[in-house]
């Protein structure tokens, strides 16, 4: 039976407005300094504390939006076109979990890099270097961020295990 999946769509509204959420709350934490920064009071600072929380919101927000959307995309392409199931049976138990990680690990480095480049391009850089440098540290932040989820979801299954296999190994010994 086919799992259901969240449509990429739903997955990208729920992270961007997640994000523009936590980046209104920034631009309204780092408003009120920048406005005494540059002496504003009055009707001038709360016009510059609205702007700073929408501009931070939807900074936030496209950044988070572009990565998720393409890096549901590219889940749902690598998902069903990495490799056949004859190729998987061939491989064998042994290669599941580092084949998982290793795929969630690239979806996370190629969305980081799409994402990374088109933010990079969207706030009006015209310079390649600088298009390739926001490339590559979009892809080395959601790569190191997935890899230590990753190793915490590991640690935390293997601490399962064991204590499953305590509690069976305790069960067959209380058998006669």
């Amino acid at each position: 039976m086919k799992e259901q999946l969240m449509p990429c769509s739903s997955v990208a509204v729920m992270d961007t407005l997640l994000a523009v959420t936590g980046g209104a709350i920034w631009g309204g934490c780092i408003g009120p300094r920048n406005a005494s920064k540059q002496g504003l009071t009055g009707t001038a600072r709360a016009f510059f504390l609205a702007k700073s929380v929408g501009k931070h919101g939807f900074i936030c927000g496209a950044t988070v939006g572009a990565y998720s959307a393409t890096r549901c995309g590219i889940q749902r392409y690598r998902g069903k076109n990495d490799l056949h199931p004859s190729q998987r049976a061939r491989l064998g138990a042994s290669v599941k979990l580092p084949y998982f990680i290793l795929r969630r690990v690239m979806n996370a480095l190629i969305a980081g890099a799409v994402a990374g480049a088109a933010v990079a391009a969207g706030a009006g850089s015209r310079s390649w270097i600088q298009v390739a440098g926001a490339a590559a540290l979009f892809s080395a932040i959601s790569t190191a961020s997935d890899y230590s989820k990753m190793k915490v979801l590991k640690r935390v299954l293997n601490r399962l295990l064991e204590a499953v296999l305590k509690i069976e190994m305790k069960r067959v010994q209380l058998l006669p």
